[in-house]
């Protein structure tokens, strides 16, 4: 005998229906929230700005290692000229006095010039120190006996200059001299590195007097005037002096003034555009000039 099928209570099946309502309203629901936060995740990341990579730093000068005797060439706006420090020395005395300035022996022979830059001029020498601190103008103007000063200024074509290049008294002979061209303005773009720590740095001492030699007989006293004194220096090169006797002469105390010295270091720049154009008015009052204020070094 087959079993009545009983129907369900009509409140129940009423139930079901609302419970599968409920569970359809609130799937749809869900997945409008997803879409929501999908859209609004889009709208952000379209809104906020693309992030800008920065490229890589510029690199900054190339450095090229040198040695004694090895030719090196400096190319400046207005010339082009190979170098040699020959060597690196001491003098040990200047006029008499103990001296232990640090001197650097340069030969140049310029390939190139137009007769209006100096090489090796103030301000293409500077100084690393072993802490990594660089140094400007590390080269002084002076005046030492018989030792010639570099003074390769104004040069042209096929010119040829050998003297000495004088550091600062401060200058660490651990450290490295950093040279380069006069840029015009413009960046450094090539040093040369010479390493004070790699070289041997020579004292050439006085020589002592020779005991051994033979004593010339003494000749007879000669009576001899006087030899005339310094009366007045004539500041400028290499020292001009006006003597007791009204001559004028060159003589080491007046070489060797504070003033003197100056007067040196402003007859080599004066001369020297680049150098006006970065000192500016200060340059034209060092040099008696009005070149920077009327405009003709493109100044204002």
């Amino acid at each position: 005998m087959l079993s009545e099928r009983v129907p369900l209570p009509k409140i129940w099946r009423t139930h079901e229906r609302s419970d599968m309502r409920s569970a359809l309203f609130a799937a749809a629901a869900a997945v409008l929230v997803l879409a929501g936060c999908s859209a609004q995740s889009d709208s952000e990341s379209e809104a906020l700005p693309t992030p800008i990579t920065s490229s890589s730093a510029p690199a900054g000068p190339a450095e090229v290692p040198i040695a004694l005797g090895e030719v090196f060439t400096i190319s400046g706006p207005s010339y082009t000229a190979g170098v040699t420090i020959e060597r690196v020395f001491v003098p040990g005395a200047c006029s008499g006095a103990p001296d232990d300035s640090v001197a650097i022996q340069v030969d140049v022979d310029v390939k190139s010039g137009d007769g209006t830059r100096e090489v090796l001029n103030t301000g293409t020498i500077r100084e690393r120190t072993r802490d990594g601190y660089i140094e400007k103008e590390r080269t002084i103007s002076r005046s030492c006996g018989d030792i010639d000063e570099l003074d390769a200024v104004n040069v042209q074509t096929g010119d040829k200059y050998r003297g000495v290049v004088w550091l600062k008294d401060d200058v660490d002979p651990e450290s490295e001299l950093l040279i380069n061209a006069p840029t015009g303005g413009g960046p450094i773009t090539e040093v040369f590195v010479l390493n004070l720590s790699d070289i041997e740095i020579a004292t050439d001492a006085p020589a002592p007097p020779a005991d051994d030699e033979p004593t010339a007989p003494t000749a007879a006293a000669v009576p001899t005037t006087a030899a005339p004194t310094v009366v007045e220096c004539l500041f400028g090169t290499p020292g001009p002096s006006r003597m007791s006797d009204g001559t004028i002469q060159n003589t080491e105390f007046c070489a060797n003034q504070p003033g003197a010295a100056e007067s040196r270091y402003l007859e080599s720049n004066c001369s020297d555009m680049a150098w006006r154009q970065e000192m500016g008015f200060e340059g034209d009052r060092l040099c008696g000039s009005s070149l920077f204020e009327d405009g003709a070094l493109g100044g204002n």
